[in-house]
């Protein structure tokens, strides 16, 4: 006799009421983008290639100017860019999800003039100093690379096929040896970085992401007319969940050349310039220990750490240009003084040249002035437009819940996101009743469904009391035990949907194809979406829960590790790109 099955959700077209008097999601219509107050946040770049997200696609800008503008098929999609070394040329990606887009194509910059150079999945491109264009065509397991002649004269040719997943052409090195990454442990692995023979195809993997030491966000830059690689270092693919981060430099056959900065906190991204200077953003990291016993100083010194710093190397002088942790925008390299910082959507702005600036400010070009509000009854309309062309957008009521600062305080929370997004997906609906307690920090507060996560439990005939270790190897069971195979492993995909179908009566509906349409179509049936992905665009394995979406492509998230996944205690209906997420699969239930 199987095992008695959840209530649904009534049908797929209404979900029931939450419980403590949330209610049914509403359609409401949020304004346009507001002015940057207080002044501009910082300049805007008008050198180089960038791209800006505008009503009919997005523009491709060089030097300043519109030269081509790129429509996509999805509103979550964006548009890659980047230029040849005369300027003359560019290379574009379409209808980029994230992951890879539909095609390449080549910008004749004077005239504007747009040709296709490729179809399929493109990840990536790259120009050789003479004025080849590489790029990389996705496969289901691996990664092709080909290479175009200068000028388009002649057919492109393969080169090699790297096996693994999300292989990336980052650059090239000396002798037109070309430079990329692959995840060797599948998506939830941190990149590994070969060196490839162009001519013979012959490839070394030369900096290898391995259980006990994980790269991210490998990049190339000229040192001395050398070519480099520069790379974070940790000990686990999730942010803070491991004990040690670095910044490294290393020549390009992986040869150890500067490793600076070693922390107990955790490294986002960083850029080297050519003349001795280091750009990183970091964010804190707070153990049990300063959880259960500090209370609110915790968050705290993450306000005080997190953001984007500068430190000269020679002088060892450091200073803060970004105050908190931005969502938006990327460290995109070193313009003069200042800081490039970066958008697919926003375009570029520099930092740092005339002091420093806000995350907040930063990011509110990209913030609705009227956010979407929960109201009784079924689909409504919210507040209205504020001035101009509004942007519809729907949100389905949820339970936020924090896996650092609403689980247990002897917990270490830093491989929770899974458990935890799980849970929130189900708390107040199929999880009806409460299961919490209280939780020390940042004040003294109760958890009305930390239980689920952390404690055994009986729900719909299965009991929940498998258990695995946290970070600090204590065991746990509740969902955390369910999912998690171990604090390096993190949630597998199997138990998690495992998890999510033992608790439903109707499927699970999943995807390996995270687009905003299939997000959409699944929150306008009043589901929720799990989301697995390579967030803050690749750095971190992480899993969050998509609770509603704006119909310009971005969607809403209840982001278990804070608002831009910074361990800061927010993070309900915080607005993120598909590019943010990365997602390589998702469940809706």
């Amino acid at each position: 006799m199987s095992p008695p099955r959840a209530p649904g959700r009534g049908s797929r077209a209404v979900r029931p009421t939450l419980l403590a008097g949330l209610c049914a999601a509403a359609l409401v219509t949020v304004g346009p983008p507001p002015a940057l107050a207080g002044g501009e946040p910082a300049a805007i770049a008008d050198h180089g290639i960038h791209t800006v997200r505008t009503a009919v696609g997005y523009d491709v800008r060089v030097d300043g100017v519109t030269r081509a503008t790129v429509a996509v098929s999805d509103p979550g999609f964006s548009v890659r860019a980047v230029l040849d070394p005369t300027g003359k040329h560019a290379a574009v990606i379409t209808d980029f999800d994230g992951r890879y887009g539909a095609d390449l194509l080549a910008l004749d910059v004077d005239s504007g003039r747009l040709t296709r150079v490729a179809a399929g999945r493109v990840t990536s491109a790259a120009y050789t100093t003479d004025g080849r264009l590489g790029y990389v065509l996705a496969g289901t397991d691996s990664g092709q690379l080909r290479l175009r002649p200068a000028e388009g004269v002649g057919p492109d040719r393969a080169v090699a096929r790297l096996t693994g997943s999300d292989v990336q052409l980052l650059g090239w090195g000396t002798g037109g040896a070309a430079l990329v990454t692959h995840r060797l442990a599948g998506p939830g692995g941190g990149p590994s970085l070969s060196r490839v023979d162009v001519a013979t195809g012959t490839h070394r993997t030369v900096l290898a992401s391995t259980g006990g030491t994980v790269y991210r966000d490998l990049r190339t830059v000229t040192v001395g007319g050398a070519v480099r690689v520069s790379a974070i270092v940790a000990d686990h693919v999730y942010p803070c969940a491991g004990t040690s981060a670095s910044l490294l430099l290393a020549d390009e056959h992986g040869t150890t050349l500067t490793r600076t900065g070693t922390t107990t906190d955790s490294y986002r991204e960083a850029v080297w310039s050519g003349d001795g200077r280091v750009a990183y953003a970091i964010q804190g990291c707070v153990s049990p220990d300063e959880k259960a016993a500090s209370r609110g100083k915790a968050l705290q010194r993450l306000d005080d750490l997190n953001g984007v710093y500068v430190r000269d190397l020679k002088t060892g002088g450091t200073e803060r240009v970004v105050a908190g942790i931005t969502a938006n925008y990327r460290l995109d390299g070193f313009a003069g003084i200042g800081l490039r910082l970066a958008s697919e959507r926003l375009g570029v702005r520099v930092v740092g040249a005339t002091g420093a600036v806000t995350a907040a400010l930063l990011d509110a070009a990209a913030t609705p002035t009227t956010i979407p509000t929960v109201t009784s009854g079924a689909k409504g309309t919210g507040a209205g437009t504020t001035g101009g062309a509004g942007v519809q957008a729907k949100i389905v009521p949820s339970t936020f819940i924090h896996q650092l600062w609403d689980t247990a305080d002897n917990f270490n929370g830093n491989s929770a996101c899974g458990p935890t997004s799980a849970v929130m997906d189900l708390a107040g609906y199929q999880l009806a009743n409460q299961n919490g307690y209280y939780v020390s920090t940042p004040s003294r507060h109760w958890s009305p469904y930390g239980g689920y996560i952390t404690h055994r439990y009986t729900a719909y005939g299965t009991t929940y009391d498998a258990v695995a270790p946290d970070p600090n190897w204590n065991y746990f069971a509740g969902a955390y035990g369910w999912l998690v195979e171990t604090p390096s492993v993190g949630t597998l995909h199997y138990w998690l949907r495992d998890y999510l179908d033992r608790h439903v009566s109707y499927a699970v509906a999943e995807t390996g194809n995270v687009t905003w349409s299939w997000i959409k179509s699944k929150i306008d049936a009043n589901l929720m979406v799990v989301v697995s992905g390579n967030f803050a665009y690749g750095r971190y394995g992480h899993i969050a829960l998509i609770t509603g979406y704006l119909d310009d492509g971005r969607v809403y998230v209840n982001d278990p590790y804070g608002a831009g996944t910074d361990g800061s205690w927010d993070g309900k209906n915080t607005i993120y790109t598909l590019d943010y997420m990365r997602g390589w699969y998702a469940w809706a239930a």
